[in-house]
């Protein structure tokens, strides 16, 4: 039975979205099928999400998932990615990792999906990634980002907003502002 999403509050549905990631993630060396979703078009994403440079004082994921408090203003920077589908279909939502981690690009293995970093070990994924929403008052707004304004697999990303921490110490960066550096 599919739950009504309707019906399950953001964290809730954001917990279980990272709690699935890891057992969809494919191992390097297995085949990806592409999305074949249409790209968000801007009047589904407003142009306020869009920013025209950086903001001031970003950190890395990593580092900023550290000194993190729920309800704590925020710019992080990172790549896209983290699993093998790292923008969630149907839904402004994406997973943003810290850029200091390697992902499987040019590891001499071809893995068709480098953008999961299934090389890295889980538990440092864990503390290396952010979950980014773009929402409208309490919901995410349901539009594809992916190859919207460059935001792409393994795109460096910088993203503004407010953090949110569940109970299992996943956190999700509500966006105010997106600046694709790429």
């Amino acid at each position: 039975m599919i739950p009504n999403l309707e019906a399950i509050d953001m964290k809730t549905l954001v917990s279980l979205l990272l709690l699935f990631v890891p057992v969809l993630a494919p191992s390097c060396g297995q085949d990806a099928t592409e999305a074949t979703d249409a790209v968000a078009t801007p009047s589904q994403v407003p142009e306020r999400f869009w920013l025209e440079s950086p903001p001031p004082d970003t950190q890395d994921v990593g580092a900023a998932r550290v000194a993190l408090e729920d309800g704590a203003k925020v710019s992080v920077r990172g790549v896209v990615g983290g699993s093998r589908k790292p923008f969630v279909d149907g839904l402004a939502a994406f997973m943003l990792v810290d850029p200091a981690l390697k992902s499987c690009v040019g590891d001499g293995m071809n893995c068709p999906t480098p953008w999961d970093y299934c090389c890295e070990d889980p538990q440092v994924m864990a503390q290396n990634t952010v979950t980014v929403e773009l929402r409208e008052g309490d919901r995410i707004l349901a539009a594809n980002l992916e190859g919207l304004q460059g935001l792409e697999h393994l795109a460096t990303v910088v993203v503004q907003g407010v953090a949110e921490t569940d109970p299992r110490g996943n956190v999700t960066v509500v966006a105010s502002g997106v600046y694709p550096e790429d």
